[in-house]
């Protein structure tokens, strides 16, 4: 229980790294930040070092939160702010929300949840964007929700629900 809560206490945290939009040298931070989490990652799947809260089938594969540190890397040096401030915080805070529903509720409510939450999420921070707020906050949750449902053993949920609304909404940018 103690590794469930702490993962979940992890994730939420991920939003903090929306604080590179703040901080001066922001790409060298962010190039040492994901640096270490790789060496971590490496030395973890070498069997150097254990890490509380990973999870079972994690112990010979990709973990997610290196999943999670790589969606946030990209998000940061190749997507606008608009766009990659609401994917981070679903990944941070939606991502475990419905982890912790589906185990209590059956999976569609807490999809549905999941959706509703990312779109106020996009729609709060898109509303005074260039984007049409209503169109890009429906394909904003929905692609967050797909992602979750998506996840398989090569690409973690915790990047595609950063990635793949990112990756719909760009054009959006350009409108």
């Amino acid at each position: 229980m103690r590794d469930h809560f702490l993962r979940r206490v992890i994730h939420t945290f991920g939003s903090i790294s929306l604080l590179y939009y703040v901080i001066p040298s922001r790409h060298l931070i962010l190039a040492l930040a994901f640096s270490a989490v790789g060496v971590i990652e490496i030395l973890r799947l070498k069997g150097k070092i254990n890490l509380i809260g990973m999870r079972d089938y994690e112990k010979n594969r990709i973990s997610g939160f290196f999943f999670f540190a790589t969606g946030v890397a990209i998000l940061l040096n190749f997507f606008p702010c608009q766009i990659a401030v609401p994917c981070i915080l679903c990944a941070s805070l939606a991502d475990p929300i419905v982890g912790e529903l589906k185990r209590k509720m059956k999976k569609g409510i807490a999809y549905v949840v999941m959706f509703v939450f990312s779109f106020i999420v996009f729609f709060a921070i898109l509303s005074n964007s260039t984007m049409p707020p209503l169109t890009a906050s429906m394909l904003g949750a929905a692609s967050v929700v797909l992602g979750e449902i998506m996840g398989c053993r090569w690409i973690d949920d915790d990047l595609l629900i950063q990635i793949l609304p990112a990756t719909l909404l760009y054009p959006f940018h350009f409108l």
